[in-house]
């Protein structure tokens, strides 16, 4: 993984800090095609040590959006190149997460995504 950006706003009195993050192996192949897999521990434990340290810097942010970019692409319907890509924010002491897919994806793996989405941000709520 490489973060690629690590840029903070101010916005209506908000402060966010917002971290881009790329080449994150988010994709695993499947018999007829890829779909994101969010449940191996690998990945897991990368994501929340890029939280991890953001938290730990001292900054006067009020809240925090990572970007989490996979190292990979699939292709949807319309045979067009998809980057799948989570989406954290912490904010308040609450954790959001969202996944950005392919239609293959939303199809096949729907229930697994979220259920592994919930479990990840459960993990963030244990770090906060």
């Amino acid at each position: 993984m490489k973060k690629i950006f690590d840029e903070t706003y101010e916005s209506d009195g908000v402060t966010s800090r917002n971290v881009w993050v790329s080449e994150l192996p988010l994709l695993k192949k499947i018999e007829y095609g890829k779909i994101v897999d969010l449940n191996d521990p690998e990945k897991q434990d990368s994501i929340l040590s890029v939280i991890k340290e953001v938290l730990a810097e001292e900054d006067s942010a009020d809240e925090y959006n990572f970007y989490f970019y996979s190292d990979q692409t699939t292709k949807d319907a319309l045979d067009e190149n998809i980057r799948p890509s989570l989406m954290v924010q912490i904010s308040e002491g609450t954790v959001f997460s969202h996944i950005n897919m392919s239609d293959y994806d939303f199809a096949v793996n729907l229930q697994n995504l979220l259920d592994a989405s919930m479990n990840l941000e459960e993990k963030i709520e244990e770090i906060l």
